[in-house]
């Protein structure tokens, strides 16, 4: 299987993509469309950066040459396990290795902007993760994704492991890096040890059960109204509270996921819904707070109207 992925095998021979050969947006809109591949899930299979598609789809880049298998070189895993480092480790690591920084930061999934922070900050620490093995994880998931024989169901522990065994990679490493978030390996590794049923592998924004929002309503609205006044009164916008309830009873339809995977522990459903929730919150008041600071302050004639229309100078920082 080329490069781990029974997806990309099949583009490879029907597109003829090879290698170091230039692609530009109208094939890979092409293939998307013909295939029916999210745009994201591509540039995973064929290792081009999301800011590369941006240049391209605006037209600031004409085309970008495909370069499969970046991730070549296998890390010490001792390395990986250390998870955080900073800038003087970083270069021990360099100094007794043959890798250089920019390898370095690519294989250890550093970005720039934390690569600058730690060389300015030599006490910065940054996690580290194996690129190479996380990488493999993701063309899996895309797969499972992409094809019926897979689809949306429970795995059981030894049909994901036959599979992690033919894409040369572990069970450890797709419980570590299934998730978004390198954090989520706790509870990826409860789903896998505890549910009888499997682990669950799903879309994104499967809808909640009709059932589980009925047995548990008065449970879950108790739950968002107490996050909603924590948030409220911790920021000082309690003329968001009403708003905070609303966005997060809107949004509770997308975790099913949630329930489907950790179904045999509904108080670890409540925290996890909880923890998403939050988030949901604390964007929707980033997004609003300027906007509502300013309007309110006009309607109660806080600010001189006039003089606002008038002064070229006026900042509106001022208001905050």
């Amino acid at each position: 299987m080329y490069r781990n992925s029974e997806l990309l095998e099949y583009l490879i021979k029907k597109y003829k993509l090879k290698n170091g050969m230039m692609i530009g947006i109208d094939l890979l809109n092409k293939i998307s469309i013909n295939e029916n591949i999210k745009i994201k899930d591509l540039m995973c299979l064929l290792e081009i950066k999301n800011g590369i598609y941006s240049k391209l789809k605006n037209h600031r880049q004409k085309k970008t040459k495909i370069i499969l298998g970046k991730y070549k070189k296998v890390l010490n895993k001792k390395i990986i396990n250390v998870e955080k480092i900073n800038i003087d480790e970083l270069y021990d690591i360099k100094e007794n290795t043959l890798f250089n920084e920019l390898e370095l930061i690519n294989n250890f999934g550093i970005s720039k902007y934390r690569y600058n922070k730690m060389k300015n900050d030599e006490n910065y620490k940054v996690n580290i993760i194996d690129m190479k093995e996380k990488h493999k994880i993701d063309l899996m998931k895309i797969d499972f994704k992409f094809f019926e024989k897979y689809g949306n169901r429970y795995y059981k522990k030894e049909e994901l492991s036959e599979q992690c065994k033919i894409r040369h990679t572990t069970l450890n490493d797709f419980v570590l890096y299934y998730g978004k978030n390198y954090k989520h390996y706790k509870f990826n590794k409860i789903q896998l040890n505890e549910s009888e049923k499997g682990f669950w592998i799903g879309e994104e924004n499967v809808s909640m059960p009709e059932s589980f929002i009925v047995q548990n309503f008065n449970i879950i609205e108790s739950k968002i109204k107490k996050l909603a006044k924590k948030i409220s009164f911790q920021y000082n916008c309690q003329e968001f509270y009403e708003d905070f309830i609303d966005e997060a009873m809107e949004n509770l339809m997308k975790f099913g996921n949630i329930v489907k995977s950790f179904y045999f522990n509904k108080d670890l459903i409540f925290n996890i819904i909880m923890i998403k929730e939050k988030f949901v919150m604390l964007h929707y008041y980033k997004k609003n707070k300027r906007n509502y600071i300013y309007l309110d302050s006009y309607e109660q004639q806080m600010i001189p109207r006039l003089k606002y229309l008038s002064d070229s100078k006026y900042d509106p920082q001022n208001l905050i």
